[in-house]
C-alpha cells in the first residue's frame, strides 16, 4: 500500500488542496481518455481521496491509477510540483491485519 499525503499546502500565498486537485483535476481528467468502466474505476478512487483525512492509503492498483494520472495529465504548472512530489514519492507502507 501506499500513504499519500493529502495534507493542502501554500504556494504563493494560495492554499492548494491536493484532494480537490488529485480528485476532481486529474483522476478524472480528459486527457487520460478513460472508458466507461474505467471511469468508474478511478472515480471509486477519486471518491476515497475525498473522504480521506490528513493521508490516503490506497492499495497499489488504486496508487497506478494516481500516477499514471499525474505523470499523463500536461499542462501542470509550478503550483503542481508538490502535488506530483507527493504521489510520486508516496513512501510504501506495510499495512498488518490482526484478527
Amino acid at each position: 500500500m501506499r500513504s499519500v499525503d493529502l495534507a493542502p499546502y501554500e504556494w504563493r500565498g494560495q492554499v492548494v488542496d491536493i484532494r480537490d486537485l488529485l480528485a476532481n483535476g486529474f483522476l478524472c481528467h480528459p486527457q487520460l481518455n478513460l472508458s466507461g468502466r474505467k471511469l468508474l474505476a478511478h472515480d471509486a478512487v477519486a471518491r476515497k481521496i475525498e473522504s480521506s483525512n490528513g493521508s490516503a492509503l490506497l492499495e497499489e492498483a488504486e496508487y497506478e491509477m494516481v500516477r499514471v494520472a499525474v505523470e499523463t495529465v500536461v499542462g501542470q504548472t509550478r503550483a503542481h510540483a508538490e502535488l506530483v512530489k507527493r504521489v510520486l514519492e508516496a513512501p510504501t507502507v506495510n499495512v498488518s491485519v490482526s484478527g
